[in-house]
């Protein structure tokens, strides 16, 4: 009854709902869709007591993929590293994120025109470098590289923005694989706003956007002994300006 019940609650008739139960998976996957449901949720989880012992964070986590452990940092499971590898051996450069909005700013004659946002360090040179890591690296230190770079205390606007993310695709590794993906190539540390490459001077193209370098920047960037997450996490946008 629980099954038709819980299909009928997504707008099915009753005809509908009950041929769930010729699905011999339909409980696995109603007890998966509840653990997504409740894995981000603290109040819940504050509730929440198992009567036979299971291992909380271990069970979401086993279900669910990446999740938001108790200490508010982002955790990766098997499944994320093996996406995020594939994503980042096979995709080309994902979209923004849906928190990084279209910006707009002010021309010299005072119209409002779009603004776009420069790669201090171009696309091409982090894929080139996430894949000799993903080529190379085993999946723990894959893990571990990925996890430190989330959790890191300077890369907080980024965190939020992977969080905000996950928290309107409940439920889908693919939302999920996209999310880390984004996290390394629109790290907003790496973005400077600026008039769209057709507007603007010596636009970089596929090159290091060296103009808009700061001291800091080009100490980071150049530094061959920092991995790409390292170097992300590195940068510090308060003391640049605008393109």
């Amino acid at each position: 009854m629980t099954l038709v019940a819980n299909e009928m609650c997504k707008g099915k008739t009753f005809d509908q709902a009950i041929q769930v139960l010729e699905n011999k998976d339909a409980v696995k996957n109603l007890r998966k869709d509840v653990s997504l449901g409740m894995k981000n949720d603290k109040d819940l989880l504050g509730e929440f007591k198992w009567t036979n012992r299971v291992n909380l964070d271990a069970h979401f986590q086993s279900l669910t993929g990446i999740f938001v452990d108790s200490g508010d940092d982002l955790r990766l499971d098997d499944r994320d590293v093996r996406n995020l590898r594939h994503a980042i051996l096979n995709l080309s450069r994902p979209r923004k994120f849906k928190g990084q909005k279209l910006r707009r700013g002010v021309d010299e004659s005072g119209e409002s025109v779009d603004l776009s946002c420069h790669h201090l360090i171009p696309v091409i040179e982090i894929l080139d470098e996430l894949r000799a890591i993903a080529r190379n690296t085993l999946d723990e230190e894959f893990k571990t590289k990925v996890e430190q770079y989330l959790n890191d205390p300077s890369n907080k606007e980024l965190q939020d923005l992977v969080k905000n993310e996950l928290g309107a695709n409940i439920g889908n590794e693919i939302p999920d694989r996209d999310a880390l993906f984004k996290s390394v190539i629109w790290n907003p540390k790496n973005l400077v706003p600026g008039p769209i490459a057709p507007l603007r001077l010596k636009d970089p193209g596929r090159e290091r956007d060296s103009e808009l370098f700061t001291k800091n920047d080009r100490d980071v960037i150049e530094n061959r002994d920092l991995n790409i997450f390292k170097r992300l996490t590195n940068l510090n946008p308060v003391l640049r300006g605008t393109a």
